[in-house]
């Protein structure tokens, strides 16, 4: 399991290895253990940019996503199961 972070923000400061420690806890316990996830934290200009350029509005938001693949099968509580073997990109979380 991969968690690719990138902060292109500076008005808050970021602990990204919490990010992805708590990232990584979350997959594995939906038991998604073969995925990546890719994490890119914005501030309010470059959001509205994104969610203009892929969504149509003109204004900002908290969050988007962008999944990559078609929807995974469903997932187990436990973490028992899951993805497992070759990767399977979930896709993109754009925070602000």
């Amino acid at each position: 399991m991969t968690v690719l972070i990138k902060n292109r923000q500076r008005l808050i400061r970021i602990n990204q290895q919490e990010i992805n420690s708590r990232s990584r806890k979350a997959l594995r316990l939906l038991g998604l253990k073969g995925t990546e996830l890719s994490i890119l934290l914005v501030n309010d200009r470059e959001m509205q940019r994104l969610n203009f350029t892929h969504r149509g509005m003109d204004k900002t938001t908290d969050v988007l996503s962008f999944p990559q693949n078609p929807p995974l099968p469903p997932f187990s509580t436990g973490g028992q199961g899951g993805i497992t073997g070759r990767d399977v990109l979930l896709g993109d979380i754009v925070i602000n």
